[in-house]
């Protein structure tokens, strides 16, 4: 754990009920682009929300609509090309990781015509100014500098920039009230992981892991709950919570290994992000350092965190999704290694609290194969 360690937030994080209204838009541009998914944000409420504080603001708007889940390259700098062609001072993304991230790298690329290259590559170009509306409780990309895009021949990579911080997190528990139980379950699964990775990072402090406590404990206690009845307002207000403190929390210590070896199985087998991280870390546990299980089960209140986790894991349905992964082959996981020690990913290994090398990358692919 670091001893000396600061934390920089540069934007504005507005939550609770109708919390949009203290939106100022107007102070930020006089033109936008909306970037949405397919259509959940005129199901929640979202849509609804924005058009009428943009309209009572004064701001002029053009919509774009169809991010995909992972958005790709090609997503970025077709938003991107929208922005410069309405010369959008500003942008509102809504939705869950999948429209803010690819809102924030067409941000930089509108501003600097950033390649794909130089995107990755400089942490320090500007970027039009974000509000990010979050409609999920998983990604925390309404509070963080980091943006995963998809190449579109190739995995998904994560890129660092202060500069895309969202100027404003908009977080209203009450546009996740409509999330079906799949999207509910994989989210949470991301906060809980975003959680759970910075608590045990290497890079981690004492507010870290403050806030990651916290952050597993409200999704531990309130899940099940929302499950039960999807539209109790109680448990969805501290979901979403959870999922700003998890964005949080790595802004400060970043991910681990688990986060980067998941890209396969979700790019190449179709399983969803919260679901593939939480797979991965499944394996992964047996090779870290006891002493961080032991003080997380103590804090938990948990007895043994591996043995729970993996119960939890079963109890939630999320080792169906193995099914198609069934299929992988050992010349995939060679190739999934060798990407994952290659080029920059060594930041996921330099933070894990575990010996884990070529070997062991090849043992945790394998053994997802084998579901009891």
């Amino acid at each position: 754990m670091q001893l000396s360690w600061s934390f920089v937030y540069p934007g504005r994080y507005l939550f609770g009920e109708n919390c949009i209204s203290d939106v100022k838009f107007g102070s930020i541009g006089n033109r936008a682009l909306l970037v949405f998914g397919r259509s959940s944000a005129k199901k929640n409420g979202s849509y609804e929300d924005l058009i009428a504080k943009l309209t009572n603001d004064n701001v002029e708007w053009i919509e774009y609509w169809g991010v995909e889940e992972d958005p790709s390259w090609s997503t970025v700098e077709s938003i991107a090309a929208k922005i410069r062609e309405f010369g959008a001072e500003f942008v509102v993304a809504v939705g869950g990781g999948s429209p803010i991230d690819a809102a924030k790298a067409a941000c930089v690329v509108a501003k600097t015509g950033a390649s794909w290259d130089e995107l990755f590559s400089n942490p320090k170009l500007e970027a039009l100014p974000l509000v990010a509306i979050s409609t999920t409780s998983g990604t925390g990309s309404e509070v963080t500098p980091f943006s995963v895009i998809k190449k579109d021949d190739g995995l998904k990579e994560g890129f660092f920039n202060v500069n895309i911080y969202p100027k404003v997190a908009v977080v209203d528990y009450r546009y996740t009230l409509t999330c079906p139980k799949s999207v509910t379950i994989t989210t949470a699964l991301d906060a809980f992981m975003h959680c759970f990775e910075g608590y045990c990072s290497l890079r981690t402090n004492e507010m870290a892991r403050m806030m990651a406590l916290h952050g597993m404990k409200l999704i531990i206690e309130n899940l099940d709950n929302v499950l039960e009845n999807p539209v109790y307002e109680e448990g969805r207000r501290k979901l979403a919570f959870a999922a700003s403190l998890g964005g949080f929390v790595i802004s400060m210590t970043g991910t681990l290994f688990s986060h980067a070896a998941s890209y396969p199985l979700t790019v190449y087998y179709g399983i969803r992000h919260g679901e593939a991280v939480a797979l991965v870390a499944s394996k992964m546990i047996v090779y870290m350092e006891e002493w961080i299980l032991r003080m997380l089960e103590k804090e938990l209140g948990i007895e043994n965190f591996s043995k729970w986790f993996v119960n939890w894991l079963e109890e939630l349905g999320v080792f169906d999704h193995l099914k198609d992964y069934s299929k992988s082959t050992e010349d995939e996981y060679l190739e999934w290694a060798e990407w994952l020690l290659s080029g920059t990913r060594k930041r996921y290994f330099d933070v894990t609290p575990a010996k884990i090398g070529r070997e062991e990358i090849l043992k945790i692919y394998e053994e997802l194969k084998v579901v009891e």
